[in-house]
């Protein structure tokens, strides 16, 4: 997750997503156009999302896009606002790799 924390976000300032992966839960949100993740419950979250570890896995990897992530896993709330949430998690594995090595 450390790898989208300020990356672009097409997420509004006040809009918020909640992600559950397994038993994990993540509060999604922007900060000035870059994305912010917290390991909790979005506060009053305007659209939960909710995805296998593989699913994640796929998108942080480049294997999936957001849209296929979101019919990978389940929605409640605004989709609109769950895949600008999740586009920022799009290859972002790939750029924490290239960056490492």
């Amino acid at each position: 997750m450390q790898s989208v924390i300020g990356r672009p976000s097409a997420l509004a300032e006040g809009q918020t997503c909640e992600l559950r992966i397994e038993d994990e839960v993540f509060y999604l949100g922007s900060d000035g156009g870059r994305a912010t993740v917290r390991r909790a419950p979005a506060p009053d979250g305007d659209v939960v999302v909710t995805m296998s570890l593989d699913t994640l896995y796929s998108l942080l990897t480049g294997q999936a896009t957001a849209t296929d992530a979101l019919g990978r896993g389940t929605v409640d709330g605004e989709v609109g606002i769950a895949h600008h949430a999740l586009e920022a998690f799009a290859g972002a594995g790939l750029v924490e790799q290239a960056t490492a090595g």
